[in-house]
This record gives C-alpha cells, sequence and structure tokens, in this order.
C-alpha cells in the first residue's frame, strides 16, 4: 500500500509544483543565474533574521543538491522545519513528504500528519490530496477512512489549480468505488461544507493556529 501512496506522490510532484511568492532578493537573482553557493549564502542570511521564504528555498537547494556534492535531506528537513513553523504552508508539505518518504530521515507519521494537516487546513491541495491518499489506504496509527480520503479529494478537485483537479477527480472516482452509497453522501457533504465555509473560520475549528500538536483533528466516526 505504501508503494502505491508513493506513485500519488511522485505524481502529485510533477502535476503540482510548490512555489512561494515574495519580493525579488539577491538569492533570487543569484540562484537564476546558476550561482548556487551565492543564493545559499544571501538567503542564509536572511532566513537568520527570520525569513520563512529564505529557509524554504535553502531546504530546496538542500533536497535538490543544487551546488552541493549530495543531496542532504536531514539539512533540507531542518530548514524545511524552521519555515514550516513560520507557517509557510509550501514548506509545511515538504516536511511531510520527506516523513513520509523517509529518505535518509527517520519516518514520523505523528510529525507527517501534523504537517500535511497544516498545509491541507491552509488550502494547499497537494497537501489535500496526499491527505486524502493517506486515510485510502491508510498509516501505522493512521486507520484508513474512506470518507475522510473523498472528502480531501473532493475538495482538491474543486479548489485546486487545473493541472491538480484532473489527477484529484480521477483518485476520488477510484476510492468512491470502495464505498457504501451513505459514505460517498457523507464526504460529498463535508467536501461541500468546505468549500462554502471561509479557510480561515475553518482552520481555527481545526485549531491549525495553535502551537500545540494536540490540536491535530482525528479521522472522522464515519469509518472504512
Amino acid at each position: 500500500m505504501r508503494g502505491k501512496l508513493l506513485t500519488i506522490l511522485t505524481a502529485l510532484t510533477l502535476a503540482f509544483a510548490v512555489s512561494s511568492a515574495s519580493a525579488e532578493s539577491e538569492g533570487d537573482n543569484a540562484y537564476r543565474r546558476g550561482d548556487f553557493a551565492g543564493a545559499m549564502a544571501e538567503w542564509q542570511q536572511v532566513a537568520q533574521a527570520g525569513d520563512a521564504t529564505a529557509s524554504y528555498r535553502i531546504g530546496q537547494l538542500y533536497r535538490r543538491g543544487e551546488g552541493l556534492r549530495y543531496r542532504d535531506f536531514e539539512k533540507a528537513v531542518y530548514w524545511y522545519q524552521r519555515a514550516a513553523g513560520r507557517g509557510h504552508v509550501p514548506a509545511q508539505y515538504e516536511v511531510a513528504r520527506l516523513q513520509f518518504e523517509g529518505l535518509m530521515v527517520p519516518r514520523d507519521i505523528d510529525e507527517m500528519m501534523y504537517w500535511l494537516y497544516r498545509a491541507a487546513l491552509s488550502g494547499h491541495s497537494a497537501s489535500q490530496v496526499m491527505l486524502g491518499a493517506v486515510y485510502e489506504y491508510g498509516e501505522p496509527g493512521v486507520a484508513a477512512n474512506y470518507t475522510e480520503a473523498l472528502k480531501w479529494y473532493l475538495v482538491a478537485a474543486k479548489l485546486g489549480p487545473p493541472e491538480l483537479q484532473t489527477r484529484a477527480r480521477k483518485l476520488a472516482d477510484r476510492v468512491s468505488a470502495k464505498m457504501t452509497r451513505q459514505q460517498i453522501d457523507a464526504a460529498r457533504w463535508l467536501a461541500s461544507e468546505w468549500a462554502m465555509n471561509d479557510l480561515l473560520q475553518v482552520a481555527e475549528a481545526y485549531g491549525v493556529a495553535g502551537e500545540s500538536r494536540s490540536n491535530r483533528p482525528s479521522s472522522l466516526s464515519v469509518s472504512k
């Protein structure tokens, strides 16, 4: 089942390039020139002052191994976590991805779910699809829940970027084939409620703004 989740994760990477908008910086200019060492130096200086986007971009350099002898996933996680803790949503998704993949970083499902929920609740469509896949197949400590899976697929299919909507609809069709009519109706209602409510209100209800991990919501009572 983990193999199927990895397949979905790969498709998400290809279909949805996570990025963040920020003002132009010397680091950005250096990166575009292919001066990765210069970009690293500039972004580290800004990141030390608390800039989340700079921390995220340093994490990207380490993950991709740009300007380095090899990719360093441990350092990538460190910088992603710095950005994630400051509310950088794409960084939250990247932390979740690395925790799931377990590439040179021990898998931590609690950590993965914590950041994945925060990103999904902030409207990050790739996180919503990944969360749906986790609930479709289950993970250690996370029970499979088709209703939750379909809900997140439908939310991404409705609110996500065009390049992700088709993928999300296909996943929704797939999990629907495993469900009862009652489960499907419940998932559709939950997805509809999500779309109708302001994202900030939904996030507040789930405790996304809190610092304590105990605020992470559990799966719904509608079971597999």
